[in-house]
């Protein structure tokens, strides 16, 4: 793995080790709840408890847990409980896998910033 670039976020709820994350309306980091999120990362080899401050990598190579399979080259949204997932409609992306996994799996996902992705399946 490696960020190249982390921030720091006020946590309101509590955020596992490798989970996608969103900001809520405040500024805060909370786990993501699906695409339609405003995802803005994923946090490293430790969480968050709630209150605390999670690490969130928002750009680089980051590992992240999987909800589902997922291919090389796929693009990376988030699952209901915050894992990721192929993005297979409209919605936010954190990045593309860098390797293929499946639920429960940590992959490397190379995330980047981008506004919300559009794709047609």
């Amino acid at each position: 793995m490696n960020p190249i670039f982390t921030k720091g976020y006020v946590a309101n709820k509590a955020i596992s080790p490798y989970q996608i994350v969103a900001m809520t309306a405040n500024g805060e980091a909370a786990p993501a709840v699906g695409a339609a999120d405003k995802l803005i990362g994923v946090t490293g080899l430790v969480g968050a408890d709630e209150g605390g401050v999670a690490d969130v990598h928002r750009l680089g190579i980051s590992g992240v847990r999987l909800g589902g399979a997922v291919a090389v080259g796929d693009e990376i949204t988030s699952d209901s409980n915050g894992f990721g997932i192929k993005l297979n409609s409209n919605g936010q992306t954190i990045g593309s896998a860098e390797q293929a996994g499946v639920a429960g799996d940590i992959i490397n996902v190379f995330l980047r910033s981008l506004p919300a992705v559009s794709t047609t399946v």
